[in-house]
């Protein structure tokens, strides 16, 4: 036994599988049954398998944890690969983060024994991956994205990128709904030269947000929104309907559905005053102004 204080395991951080929740209650009841293991030198106790039992040791206050210590004569990291191979080779980005955390030569003897391609600009491509933040790392091992589809993911906005990262609890992407959604998403910004903020205002993201619906639903609605803007078709429409809104002279705000699939126009107004009423009672008995709203119903 040894104080949890007195040991340390940054041979381990590759690792994204934190989730020790699983054995926290029977930690809880009866304590770490099989030791942690560990290398010692330094004076220092670096464990090499055993992770979550100590974490689930640490997380419930314990402070003595069982170990054994192993003098292997091989590197550490040859070390470590072999009891942590199953977890390891399971996943690209933990692949490429065990290569990092050990310095490891990415060459294509490294990248055939742990099967991956090796092509000429890999490191670059390694290298932008592993720049992404840490939330970036759990959301693509989570997800089980392959180097391909990561290095495809690298394309794309990278502000969109970190935006729907922080989202996913509200959306629950796959790899391939997020792959879609960023496709979406940089296509219609390029194409129409407008900021990331206003494609989200055009496209609900906010409003589905914040609605009493389940991720799926709320993931189905917005890609629909999107992939019909992406019609030039319907941008058209958008756009002249827009600038029929801009030349209705009334003290409200005059929205529509953007997809076009539900007819009629929302308009709305606060009233602080009786004069506030009068003035937009006035406004919208204009023959001219209902003129210009009845125009617009015609078109959506």
């Amino acid at each position: 036994m040894a104080h949890i204080g007195r040991f340390n395991y940054e041979f381990l951080l590759w690792n994204l599988d934190y989730d020790f929740q699983s054995i926290a209650l029977s930690v809880k009841e009866n304590g770490i049954l099989c030791p942690i293991i560990c290398i010692e030198f330094n004076n220092e106790r670096y464990i090499v398998d055993g992770l979550k039992r100590f974490l689930a040791a640490q997380s419930l206050g314990i402070t003595e944890v069982p170990y054994t210590t192993i003098s292997p004569n091989i590197p550490i990291s040859e070390l470590v690969f072999s009891l942590q191979q199953p977890r390891i080779l399971s996943s690209v980005i933990l692949k490429i983060r065990f290569f990092r955390d050990f310095q490891l030569s990415l060459d294509s003897k490294l990248c055939n024994r742990f099967q991956l391609p090796y092509y000429s600009h890999l490191k670059k491509d390694v290298d932008r991956i592993l720049n992404l933040p840490q939330t970036a790392h759990v959301f693509l091992h989570q997800k089980g994205f392959s180097l391909k589809e990561m290095v495809n993911l690298l394309h794309y906005s990278n502000e969109a990128f970190q935006q729907l990262l922080s989202d996913d609890e509200y959306f629950c992407f796959s790899k391939r709904t997020f792959d879609d959604a960023l496709s979406f998403i940089t296509a219609l910004i390029k194409r129409h030269s407008i900021g990331l903020n206003d494609l989200y205002n055009q496209t609900q993201y906010a409003e589905l947000k914040s609605k009493n619906m389940t991720p799926q639903q709320r993931l189905k609605q917005w890609l629909s929104i999107l992939k019909q803007q992406m019609s030039p078709v319907l941008l058209a429409r958008q756009k002249k309907i827009d600038a029929m809104i801009s030349d209705i002279s009334l003290p409200a705000v005059v929205s529509y559905d953007r997809t076009l699939e539900h007819a009629g126009i929302t308009i709305q107004s606060t009233f602080q005053t009786p004069a506030d009423l009068v003035s937009f009672s006035s406004s919208i008995s204009e023959t001219a102004t209902q003129k210009k709203i009845r125009d617009v119903m015609a078109l959506i």
